[in-house]
């Protein structure tokens, strides 16, 4: 059964109206894949019975009731409500952070911690049709996913729908956020080739900045009329896990370099220092130069291993974009790789920053940009953990990660 089938679409719509009228009691619909439990061997197919019972489970909603102390008359202000509980979380910081201010700062009327993050990723399907896009707080807790349909003004109306969605999960909590809003990936030559996208090839660049002037003409005009949020931080981001790095040994010592003196230090030189390369291990790189974001190759010759010379830059190509500043996340596999082997990175670009009329942020970009890879990290393992994540980019946060599982569901879908 595809996405196309009529029966299909007619289940879903059935579900739509069916949690509409349960608006109070919330209904859980889980569509299970017939492969799963037609089997008749359990014991070859444990693994994917534990992930569909955890996803039953974390998507259950828990009713929590607000304790008073006298009843509110029947026609007042509801009592109950229901929120997600998942399996796991990130816990709390074991210090928490005091910062000292002369200005009187905005009261926050909820438990969670002030300027705790709340992440907002968004990309396009291949055949350009869909518009996907997922959302987590800071110690996935809460997380929601949406799909809409693109429109003519591709730009404009991505940026308005992905604001609108991010406010709406911003309302769940009084609290001042610092909202994180990346683009997961690049256009990829195959999308470039498509209908779609086929008149903005030519111009990628000129696309790409489209959507960061939208974004900060949209924020500009909307931050200022959000007065039934707290303040908030907004932060604008690329991020793209399709580039990995290659690793060189180093160079034997018999090549005839003179070796460099190396300079003493009042440390104790005999005790050694030990690294477990048994396992994998993430690291977080702070290059100090702006690293351009990377363009789609559309070149035929482009996994060749032979390069033929260069005739000529083409008239459409253009300056890449120099964002704000770049960390990676680069993934090395345990023990020592061959020569030349490719190490899975993410690369996170910080485009642009914005914040509402009282906010009390007062760090810096590059301490922030600094936290929020940290924080992807720690979310790229909780997603590992819930298995929610991505098993071809393993780098990526548990909102990302379900961005790239939805793409990869609407590309299936096309090639059946």
């Amino acid at each position: 059964m595809s996405l196309a089938s009529p029966l299909f679409r007619q289940i879903l719509s059935t579900i739509k109206r069916l949690q509409k009228s349960c608006a109070n009691f919330p209904v859980l619909f889980h569509l299970v894949p017939e492969a799963v439990i037609a089997t008749h061997d359990w014991t070859d197919n444990v693994a994917e019975l534990e992930t569909l019972c955890f996803s039953v489970y974390q998507r259950l909603s828990r009713a929590v009731k607000r304790t008073m102390s006298r009843k509110i008359i029947e026609t007042g202000e509801p009592t109950q409500a229901y929120f997600q509980e998942p399996l796991f979380t990130l816990s709390r910081p074991v210090t928490p952070t005091v910062l000292f201010s002369q200005h009187g700062q905005a009261r926050s009327l909820d438990v969670l911690d002030r300027h705790t993050f709340l992440h907002v990723g968004y990309r396009f399907s291949s055949c350009g049709k869909w518009l996907l896009a997922s959302c987590v707080d800071q110690r996935g807790e809460s997380y929601d996913v949406g799909t809409w349909l693109t429109h003519d003004d591709v730009e404009t109306s991505a940026v308005v729908q992905i604001w609108n969605f991010a406010a709406r999960f911003a309302r769940r909590a009084n609290i001042e956020w610092r909202l994180v809003i990346t683009k997961l990936g690049v256009l990829s030559a195959s999308e470039l080739d498509g209908k779609f996208f086929a008149p903005l090839s030519s111009r990628f660049s000129q696309f790409t900045q489209l959507i960061i002037l939208a974004w900060i003409h949209h924020l500009s005009a909307t931050v200022p009329l959000c007065r039934d949020i707290p303040p908030f931080h907004i932060s604008i981001l690329s991020a793209d896990c399709t580039t990995s790095w290659s690793l060189l040994q180093n160079l034997p010592n018999n090549v005839g370099h003179q070796a460099l003196p190396r300079r003493t230090s009042n440390k104790d030189s005999t005790k050694s220092l030990y690294v477990d390369v048994s396992t994998a291990a993430t690291y977080l790189l702070y290059p100090t130069i702006r690293i351009p974001l990377a363009a789609p190759t559309t070149q035929h010759w482009a996994g060749a291993s032979f390069i033929p010379d260069s005739e000529g830059a083409p008239v459409t190509d253009a300056l890449p974009l120099l964002p704000v500043s770049t960390t990676i996340l680069l993934h090395a596999p345990p023990k020592q790789a061959a020569a030349g082997a490719t190490y899975p990175t993410l690369h996170i670009h910080l485009l642009h920053t914005l914040r509402s009329s009282g906010s009390s942020m007062a760090i810096s970009d590059d301490v922030m940009h600094q936290e929020i890879t940290r924080n992807y990290h720690e979310l790229a393992v909780l997603a590992g953990v819930r298995g929610q994540g991505s098993d071809d980019y393993p780098l990526l946060p548990l909102h990302l990660a379900a961005l790239e599982i939805m793409h990869d569901a609407l590309r299936m879908e096309d090639t059946e």
